[in-house]
């Protein structure tokens, strides 16, 4: 999958859930094409590694997101977790995140990381 594929999955305007695991072409810039599915209510970007802070801050258009993977999305961080809960309202009730210093990710109410999300 590519960014340019990404763009494309757009006229799915009912599209739900959607699986981008091991995405290795998936860049911040498929994602802000993604702010176009406003049905969406699961994201799998686990393994993605181009996908950045940056590229969090484009799906706070997706207000009925509920679950989000980023197992794996190493250049991710807590700050760009932070920035995403602050940019939207949405009640994460599961976030798999990987590669940020805090396991329970304190003082982000809204997001909860599943017990599963981190190795040992």
């Amino acid at each position: 999958m590519t960014d340019t594929r990404l763009k494309e999955l757009t006229a799915l305007k009912q599209l739900q859930h959607l699986v981008l695991r091991d995405c290795k072409q998936v860049t911040d810039a498929g994602l802000k094409e993604l702010a176009a599915l406003k049905q969406l209510r699961s994201l799998d970007l686990g393994g993605c590694a181009k996908v950045t802070d940056a590229g969090l801050k484009e799906l706070a258009a997706l207000t009925q997101l509920q679950s989000l993977d980023l197992y794996g999305c190493q250049k991710v961080t807590d700050a760009g977790l932070k920035e995403i809960a602050a940019l939207t309202e949405n009640d994460f009730s599961h976030l798999q995140a990987i590669g940020t210093s805090h396991p329970r990710l304190p003082g982000l109410p809204k997001i909860h990381a599943s017990p599963d999300a981190f190795p040992a």
